[in-house]
Parts: C-alpha cells; sequence; structure tokens
C-alpha cells in the first residue's frame, strides 16, 4: 500500500475501534486524530466531512465481515456444513474481532435504525443481503420452503443477538454453550420441518 493507504487505514481501524466501544456517532474526526497523532485537516483531507468517515468505517465493517465470516464458509457445501462455520465464525467476530468492542455491525444498527438517511440505508442493504443468504442456506439445509427458511434465519439472527448481549454486557461465561444448544435445537427443528423422505 502506499503510504497514503496505509494513513487511510490507521484512520479507519481507529474509528471502528472507538466507535466500536464509544458509539459512531459520538466519534469525531479530532478523536480519530488525536489517537492515531494526526492533526485534525489530516484526517478532514482523506474522508471530509464526518458523514463519509462514517461510511466509510461502516464500508469496512461489511467488508471484514464478509471476509472473515462468509469467504471460509462459502467454500464448503450448502446447507448444514455452511451453517454450521457461519455461526462460529460469527459469535467470533462477536467477541471482539473487529474494533475491540464487540460486533461493530450490531452497534451500527443500533444507533442508526431510526436515523434515516445513507448510512441507514446502507445497513439495510447490506443486512437484507445477508439475510437472503441465511434464507438460501437454511433452504438447503433441508429442502424448506421459503417460509421456512425465513423463519429459521429470523431465529439464527435472533440467537447471535443474544450471544451479543449475554456475552458482552451480562459477561456470562455460559455465553458459548448456550448459543450452540440453541443453534443445534434450531438446526434439528429445521430438519424435522423439512418434506419427509420417503421409506
Amino acid at each position: 500500500m502506499s503510504k497514503a493507504d496505509q494513513t487511510r487505514e490507521r484512520i479507519l481501524s481507529e474509528a471502528l475501534h472507538q466507535g466500536t466501544i464509544h458509539g459512531f456517532s459520538v466519534v469525531s474526526l479530532a478523536d480519530v486524530a488525536e489517537a492515531i497523532g494526526l492533526s485534525k485537516s489530516a484526517v478532514f483531507k482523506h474522508f471530509g466531512a464526518k458523514d463519509a468517515l462514517q461510511m466509510a468505517v461502516l464500508e469496512k465493517l461489511a467488508d471484514d465481515f464478509t471476509r472473515m465470516v462468509w469467504d471460509p464458509s462459502e467454500r464448503l457445501r450448502p446447507g448444514r456444513q455452511r451453517l454450521d462455520l457461519i455461526f462460529q465464525l460469527w459469535l467470533t467476530w462477536v467477541d471482539g474481532s473487529a474494533g475491540g468492542g464487540g460486533c461493530g455491525l450490531i452497534q451500527a444498527q443500533i444507533e442508526f435504525d431510526d436515523q434515516p438517511g445513507e448510512l441507514r440505508a446502507y445497513l439495510k442493504k447490506q443486512q437484507l443481503r445477508w439475510n437472503r443468504v441465511l434464507v438460501r442456506e437454511f433452504g438447503a439445509l433441508a429442502s424448506l420452503s421459503r417460509e421456512q427458511a425465513q423463519q429459521a434465519a429470523f431465529e439464527f439472527r435472533s440467537l447471535v443477538l443474544g450471544y451479543h448481549q449475554s456475552r458482552r454486557l451480562l459477561n456470562d461465561d455460559a455465553s458459548p454453550k448456550l448459543a450452540h444448544r440453541a443453534y443445534q435445537a434450531l438446526i434439528a427443528r429445521s430438519v424435522g420441518a423439512g418434506p419427509r423422505r420417503a421409506r
């Protein structure tokens, strides 16, 4: 990477780190600049307004999530193998592999879900696309109907949100065990809901 690209990456990484801990809305260009030893004008030169930096951070989050959770899973067979790995990698992601303060995507959704604009629109588009992936994989799991696959994907996402709260807010050491138990129950119900095979 060029020096400019390296500096841009440092700015994004710091903004992501601060955002996952303090909230993306409250992180300023000056906060990021001070943390990495740059002037505010230097950060502004790379991103301009705060909104542009926030959008770049969300894009980085989505790219990192895709690289860390989906890309390794894509190499596996559709259905159970992919879902197992997606679930495990998503929990790892929640544990703080991006930003240091938990799932930045969940943090961003909480902050921007009621704020119309480009940031909310981007997050919604990204999450709708991810949900379609989950629906497709549950459909492949047991030849589920679209309605059944949508229900399973909803429950799958709910498990991750519950894990995030239990692990990061409640500091419950049993969270991984509970999450995996709930996931296995979801898989069993989904398989059982599929069309019956002729004996």
